[in-house]
């Protein structure tokens, strides 16, 4: 099995669509086999945008008042 620690990927998400974002991997010292992989898209690209939007969604439905009295389920 060959194992990427860099690259890229595309998601496709169910609201903003297809998103490609960078990808590393790191391995964590003194703990075999666990790692942490961030995902970045390209500053300014269609990625980025999708992202920023998906941020604010959460952000209004986090902050409206049905969230406030625990009305609200976020899956």
């Amino acid at each position: 099995m060959r194992t990427h620690s860099a690259g890229t990927k595309r998601i496709n998400h169910p609201e903003v669509g297809e998103l490609t974002e960078a990808y590393e991997t790191m391995m964590i010292p003194g703990s075999p086999g666990v790692g942490m992989t961030t995902y970045l898209p390209a500053p300014g690209s269609a990625s980025a945008d999708a992202l920023t939007m998906l941020q604010h969604c959460v952000v209004d439905v986090v902050d409206s008042p049905a969230a406030v009295a625990g009305t609200v389920a976020l899956s």
